[in-house]
């Protein structure tokens, strides 16, 4: 047995990793007898078309030789918008063209993604002309302006049209001259970051993501048949990893969710007779609570992956009983995707209460805080004490995009890989997760940084001082507040903040909750003792409620 009389689990080899780059795999289904079955589907208007797994691969290896005479192997490529076919199709596309893909998130206002597509060194961008009601199109022409390295901005969608009709685009395009592209290069470039600093790309190879997919897939004991149904974005792991390579790994359809809107899944799931779907506690909820809930057949749902945020066991055990489907929940971040995840036969308490163990190649152990080494015996804790959880796999990140110091932050000098997240370990090697040392704040599975939100807000000159700590919320899981120092003698009320912060940060990244201060609880370094003011607020909040 892996786990050891303290924190630490030892990686178990149940299962064989792939060798292989993800292009790899792909051409192998298309020559093999899965070639007509279908890899992909999508809605168009009222019919639900797919591609087989040979028209898949032939619709990316055009997409992938238009690439090649654009951009060369290694270089970024960055997808700006929601999910879509033409997404799917540009991920496939980049593996086997050997570009690395830079998933960019709709919401992100132009500073925001200005920032990324510079530190990516990003060559096309692909984007679509509307989102939400936002002109993706036509915003990344006017950055293409400032950013010398872009290319070109491609539109997604009649991209993707041309890639698989094999239309004047890509008449011509020879899947014959692809280059080689070994498991170990880059895939993939994930933005993420921690409550100091912007955000860093985690690269992602081949390898890692292929694998991480595929142990987390194989956990889920899937069938010959599996159709996947999922409305995680593509811009997040959770999409372009977990779902998308991890119905390639078992072989299974993967369904296109453009919106997390419950009518709009609970149809989609109905139509492609999904087996599988991964799913936030908020869709989930709303899902549930939705009228169509009770006419939709999902009799052929089995398996739902959740994470991002607590559920409470009796919805457990409800949901189960009501879809006849079985709720897993997984943990993993963009540096080290899918660490740890409940099993089938957990109890409603282990999937509602806790993060499951840890999936085979991973070696896991709980840190204490104090501790210089991880693998010291005095420096892992014991059971059911909370420290951070740490991890040592093949198949973590090659490390962040241009920062060696941040590489420096996260991996210690015998592997591990710091994920900033607090955990207990019980004696079976079962993880609950217990908050985020690096404050990070969840909401309806996005991560919100406070530090980026801080110096977003601080950028308004009435601000001298600014603190931002996520609270409870029984929708998102967390939300976020703002507790404000005016500059002396400004006048900021909560109308024009909210209105400021909606003009420098994406929608979901604005506080919800804000409270202004003329003093900080301060700690003897002088730091901003953040835990007082979520602690107070917390009560402050409990007592609206008690009173109410």
């Amino acid at each position: 047995m892996p786990i050891t009389p303290r924190a630490l689990w030892t990686a178990g080899r149940s299962a064989d990793l792939l060798e292989c780059a993800i292009g790899d795999l792909l051409a192998q289904y298309a020559r093999s007898a899965a070639a007509s079955q279908a890899a992909v589907q999508w809605e168009d208007g009222a019919e639900l078309r797919h591609l087989t797994w040979s028209e898949l691969h032939q619709a990316a290896a055009r997409g992938a030789q238009w690439l090649l005479t654009r951009a060369r192997p290694g270089e970024r490529v960055a997808a700006w918008g929601p999910n879509s076919i033409g997404w799917v199709l540009l991920e496939y596309a980049s593996a086997l063209a050997g570009t690395v893909l830079t998933p960019l998130n709709p919401a992100l206002v132009d500073a925001e993604c200005e920032y990324l597509l510079n530190s990516a060194d990003v060559t096309l961008l692909f984007t679509v002309a509307d989102s939400a009601g936002k002109p993706l199109l036509e915003r990344a022409a006017w950055l293409r302006a400032g950013l010398p390295t872009i290319r070109a901005v491609v539109e997604l969608d009649t991209w993707a049209t041309e890639v698989i009709t094999g239309g004047p685009a890509t008449a011509g395009d020879e899947p014959s001259v692809l280059p080689p592209v070994g498991p170990h290069e880059p895939f993939l470039v994930q933005f993420t970051s921690g409550t100091t600093g912007r955000p860093k790309g985690a690269i992602l190879s081949h390898f890692a993501a292929l694998n991480s997919a595929r142990l987390s897939a194989l956990a889920l004991e899937p069938t010959d048949a599996e159709v996947w149904c999922t409305a995680l974005p593509l811009h997040h792991v959770g999409g372009s990893v977990s779902a998308v390579l991890g119905a390639l790994a078992v072989r299974g359809s993967y369904v296109v969710a453009p919106s997390a809107q419950p009518e709009a899944l609970l149809r989609l799931l109905e139509r492609s007779r999904a087996t599988h779907t991964g799913i936030v506690p908020t869709v989930l909820q709303r899902m549930l609570a939705h009228p169509e809930f009770a006419r939709a057949d999902l009799g052929t749902l089995r398996t739902m992956m959740g994470g991002g945020a607590s559920i409470p066991p009796a919805l457990v055990r409800d949901l189960e009983t009501r879809l006849g489907a079985t709720l897993l929940i997984g943990y993993g971040q963009s540096e080290s995707v899918s660490i740890t995840q409940t099993s089938p036969r957990d109890t409603a308490e282990d999937k509602a209460a806790t993060i499951g163990r840890p999936l085979p190649h991973r070696d896991v152990c709980v840190r204490r805080l104090d501790a210089a080494v991880p693998t010291d015996p005095e420096g892992i804790a014991a059971h059911d004490e909370v420290g951070e959880v740490c991890t040592r796999s093949a198949l973590t990140m090659i490390g962040y995009l241009g920062s060696p110091e941040g590489d420096a932050e996260v991996f210690d000098a015998e592997g591990w890989l710091h994920t900033g997240d607090l955990a207990s370990m019980d004696s079976r090697g079962v993880l609950t997760f217990r908050g985020r040392v690096r404050e990070v704040i969840i909401r309806g599975g996005e991560n919100i940084y406070p530090r980026e939100v801080e110096e977003a807000l601080l950028s308004l000159p009435e601000i001298a001082e600014v603190a931002v700590v996520g609270f409870p919320d029984p929708m998102w899981g967390e939300q976020v507040a703002a507790f404000v120092r005016a500059v002396p003698g400004a006048t900021l009320t909560e109308e024009v903040l909210r209105a400021y912060a909606r003009r420098v940060l994406a929608p979901f990244k604005v506080p919800v909750l804000w409270r202004q201060t003329t003093n900080f609880p301060m700690t003897a370094s002088q730091k901003i003792r953040k835990n007082v003011l979520r602690a107070e607020l917390v009560a402050e909040l409990a007592g609206q409620k008690l009173a109410g």
